[in-house]
């Protein structure tokens, strides 16, 4: 998985309306490096507008992990 090979920790999940929401935190390199690739997306998928917004940081966070869907 990109974000852990780039040492990122946050969270994705499937929203019930198709899109896809996550949350990702390191350095400022690696962040901009996995948001390039998720810009391009996985095979067969199609990204056709993303959201980008500073966040507070949550606490604990020690890995990058899938959090329930929402559906």
């Amino acid at each position: 998985m990109t974000a852990s090979r780039l040492d990122l920790t946050g969270w994705v999940r499937n929203r019930e309306d198709g899109d896809v929401e996550m949350e990702v935190q390191g350095d400022e390199g690696p962040v901009e490096e996995f948001i390039q690739a998720v810009s391009r997306g996985p095979r067969y998928a199609i990204v056709e507008d993303m959201e980008r917004r500073k966040l507070i940081p949550e606490p604990g966070e020690r890995s990058f992990h899938e959090r329930g869907s929402l559906w």
